[in-house]
């Protein structure tokens, strides 16, 4: 890379154990020891509640919030086998939402989901506040990526941006400086906090 940095792609399925442990053993022998990590796999299923099936509900669930806790939970383990207590090397960043703290109409599984991964980030960053290992959450508002980008191109989607304070999506860059604070060290006294970067779209 231009930069001098380095980077490897791996598949991996948030949903399954076995490939989260694998990505992370193949990450870790291309690289070295893992110091940062995101948690950013998300999905929607959008729709009134009654008319929610229990598998669509599930597979909200389970990307969502089940996909954060193994991502979390195998970049723990080998930040701790790194000995992260001396070093306080570890970052660990779960990407929520705005609709974690703020109901959106449609989206109950979604919200649940991602209000559990707000907690299950403040609960992880105590467990492993004396260990070395930060653990934050980032609440972005409304970009348009392929999940909603049928949506936001309809009528009624136009509406909805209309009715944002400034009048437009966040673009995916917006995140780029408060993700790459979160996980350097210059937020070595953040965690157990989360943060919502949203552009005024639920002021």
């Amino acid at each position: 890379m231009e930069a001098g940095g380095q980077a490897v792609a791996i598949a991996m399925d948030v949903t399954s154990e076995a490939s989260v442990e694998g990505a992370f053993d193949e990450a870790q022998a291309a690289l070295g020891p893992i110091e940062s990590v995101i948690a950013n796999a998300g999905i929607s299923e959008g729709g009134a509640s009654v008319d929610l099936t229990v598998e669509a509900f599930d597979r909200v669930m389970s990307v969502n919030l089940r996909g954060a806790f193994l991502t979390a939970r195998a970049a723990g383990k080998r930040m701790l086998a790194a000995n992260s207590q001396e070093t306080g090397r570890g970052r660990v960043l779960l990407i929520a939402s705005i609709a974690a703290n703020q109901p959106l109409q449609g989206l109950a599984a979604y919200c649940a989901s991602k209000a559990g991964v707000q907690m299950m980030g403040r609960a992880l960053a105590r467990e492993w506040m004396n260990r070395g290992i930060n653990v934050n959450m980032l609440c972005p508002g409304f970009i348009q990526t392929e999940l909603n980008s049928e949506w936001f191109e309809s009528e009624p989607g136009k509406r909805q941006i209309g009715k944002f304070p400034r009048k437009r999506l966040m673009r995916e860059e917006d995140l780029d400086d408060m993700i790459l604070f979160l996980s350097s060290d210059a937020s070595r006294a953040v965690t157990g906090s989360s943060f919502t970067l949203d552009d005024g779209q639920t002021g």
